[in-house]
């Protein structure tokens, strides 16, 4: 054998050997990539985040709705290579200075079909008419640092969250309250101790509501204002434990409409009493 021969060999062997090795580099960077985006995953099945590598989640406010009305639209863009199945979306409410606790969260019954089937790169929108939620939780939840967002799942346990959207901007949807349920909340705070901002929510509900309801109803009682006395005799309502879970329909099918309210708590003004705890 000649020397070019053992040197050519040599050679060769030399480039097989730099060859595996650059070949077990890839290898390893591969498997670190694969364990690396493995792990990033797996926290998105722990909690409901946003930004999961995998899908494309959004929440938007719908310009221009209808006078009165909020309208919101989920939209989901399947980015991974897999098909994926998608639950049900909530609508969910969350305070930014106590984001652990636990607010009731909104499904909406949208003749939508569940699970939807996503494959890589399809997308997926549905709008909802979050109005009434809105009215209802003005109380709780109007003036707060409050946001809302949409969650959901996949079959294959992805736990997906969009974006969030302040609760005060979405309430400018809403028919803004009227001058003199302003006027009325903020005299009835200084007759009654009570915050203004609870009584002004309340008289908002019962504004868009043009009705009282069991949970106005309750409401003005919480701030110091008898409203469970002024239905026992102006109404007829019989006393009991907890009224308000159970004068519910008898309030509704009386059907207080909020002049009559205006003049009750225009005469509560008026007396020399104050109806603080």
């Amino acid at each position: 054998m000649s020397i070019t021969d053992i040197f050519g060999s040599v050679a060769i062997t030399a480039f097989a050997a730099i060859l595996a090795i650059a070949v077990n580099l890839f290898n390893i960077r591969d498997r670190y990539k694969k364990w690396k985006d493995g792990k990033q995953k797996s926290n998105f099945k722990k909690d409901y985040k946003e930004e999961n590598p995998d899908f494309e989640f959004s929440l938007i406010d719908v310009s221009n709705p209808a006078p009165g009305k909020c309208i919101l639209s989920s939209r989901i863009l399947n980015k991974s290579k897999e098909v994926k199945y998608i639950e049900s979306i909530s609508y969910n409410f969350q305070f930014l200075d106590n984001r652990k606790d636990y607010e009731p969260n909104c499904f909406f019954v949208d003749g939508e079909k569940w699970p939807k089937r996503l494959e890589n790169g399809e997308r997926f929108h549905v709008s909802v008419d979050f109005s009434s939620s809105l009215i209802n939780s003005l109380y709780r939840y109007w003036q707060y640092d409050v946001v809302v967002y949409a969650a959901t799942r996949s079959t294959t346990g992805d736990l997906l969250r969009s974006n969030s959207i302040s609760y005060n901007k979405l309430t400018n949807y809403l028919p803004p309250i009227e001058e003199k349920y302003k006027s009325l909340a903020m005299i009835l705070s200084q007759k009654t101790g009570s915050h203004p901002r609870h009584i002004e929510a309340t008289l908002w509900q019962l504004q868009i509501f043009n009705r009282v309801t069991s949970h106005i109803g309750k409401q003005l009682q919480q701030n110091q204002i008898p409203f469970e006395q002024y239905l026992i005799e102006r109404h007829g309502l019989t006393p009991t434990i907890d009224p308000w879970y159970h004068w519910d329909k008898a309030i509704w099918e009386k059907n207080i409409l909020p002049l009559e309210v205006e003049e009750y708590l225009k005469s509560i003004i008026s007396t020399q009493i104050k109806f603080t705890s």
